[in-house]
């Protein structure tokens, strides 16, 4: 069994130094996979804001006066939902910017209740295509 030590050494040695060459290797892929995140997220964000820009500019300007109840019912749930998906654009930025040690927190009150009730109301007409189909 003592002749067989040097053996296993040699082939321990080899398993941690191929270990450190891997982890190395899934430390570079993920920095790659934030790094296109964070830019994939900036190009969503642009268009988002047009969406969201444009929706404000009908709802401060009276458009719900001249459209329907389902109109004006539309134009909330996009803008909730466009809401929505900005905040899930900026949570991945700030995943990005915390995995590159840049993220600094803020602490701030929200409303539950509010905000539960955005979501529910985004999804409703799904919920309700989903039951008819």
């Amino acid at each position: 069994l003592i002749p067989l030590v040097p053996s296993l050494m040699s082939t321990l040695d080899e398993s941690l130094h191929q270990l450190e060459y891997l982890n190395k290797e899934l430390e570079a892929s993920q920095r790659k996979l934030m790094t296109f995140m964070a830019f994939l997220c900036h190009e969503i964000r642009n268009p988002l804001f047009v969406i969201t820009s444009n929706i404000s500019f009908m709802e401060d300007n009276g458009c719900h006066a001249i459209s329907s109840d389902a109109q004006t019912q539309s134009i909330q749930a996009i803008s909730q939902a466009a809401d929505i998906m900005l905040r899930l654009v900026n949570d991945v930025l700030d995943i990005s910017k915390l995995e590159a040690g840049k993220l600094e927190l803020q602490e701030h009150e929200f409303d539950l209740r509010e905000t539960l009730h955005a979501v529910v109301s985004s999804n409703q007409r799904l919920i309700q295509h989903r039951h008819a189909g």
